[in-house]
């Protein structure tokens, strides 16, 4: 990503609907599953099951069979695979002209970037052959896991997560709340001593979901929201015994 932000490569997501119902079982893998409701055999006997052919969606070996198809047919267009981070799958153009195509797959979505458009109009027309595929977008770029990537007018791009953020808020009935300049206000001192020391203040705060609160912003600051980083990180260490003055 920040390859292609330097570059003003082109960054695209693709996302392969029913990938796991396209995913062949292994050789010698047998497995059988009682037919849904509503199903009838023709024959009218109700002791058959049905011998799967494809992987289904909670099977426990369906992401490793999708995995494996997915490399396939990665591989059958010319990507190599990444020795060092095997999500990751590089292609270049054999003539040598320095045209190149970088993907990372996680499960069924993948955010590719290239210097070359027409040759990635080309993989995008190969891969819809053996997949059905769609583009998360948003008026100005695409979604990835949950993340904006933007496309500013100076070729940068932007990572945002303003529907996670907008959900959090609203999980946590903030959502009226006012905004501030820095996520610390200056001069604040948290510690230990704000820590509950009595019974009453305990119950108070064991009704409050504060793990989970930490637990969403650790998410977001790990991910686009560096700057809250240290607030978030300073809090978290009074999880196990937090008081009214860590969570306000």
């Amino acid at each position: 990503m920040a390859e292609a932000s330097r570059k003003s490569w082109i960054c695209d997501v693709v996302d392969i609907k029913s990938a796991f119902l396209q995913s062949d079982l292994e050789p010698g893998c047998e497995i059988y599953v009682r037919p849904p409701k509503g199903v009838f055999d023709p024959s009218g006997r109700k002791d058959r099951a049905w011998l799967l052919h494809k992987a289904l969606y909670g099977l426990r070996n369906a992401a490793y069979v999708w995995n494996v198809k997915l490399d396939k047919v990665l591989t059958s267009l010319s990507f190599r695979r990444s020795e060092i981070d095997r999500c990751l799958y590089i292609w270049d153009d054999p003539s040598g002209a320095g045209w190149t195509i970088k993907l990372v797959v996680h499960v069924d979505d993948l955010c590719c970037v290239s210097n070359c458009a027409v040759c990635y109009a080309e993989f995008r027309s190969a891969l819809s052959e053996h997949f059905e595929i769609k583009s998360p977008s948003t008026p100005t770029g695409s979604t990835y896991l949950g993340i904006a990537i933007d496309r500013l007018q100076d070729g940068s791009i932007q990572l945002s997560q303003g529907q996670y953020c907008r959900d959090v808020l609203a999980r946590f009935n903030m959502t009226d709340c006012k905004p501030v300049k820095t996520p610390w206000q200056p001069g604040l001192r948290i510690g230990k001593e704000q820590c509950p020391e009595d019974v009453e203040e305990r119950a108070e705060m064991s009704r409050v979901p504060y793990l989970e609160a930490i637990g969403s912003l650790l998410w977001l600051s790990g991910s686009t929201r560096p700057d809250i980083a240290f607030s978030v990180g300073h809090l978290a260490r009074y999880s196990s015994n937090p008081g009214r003055a860590h969570w306000k």
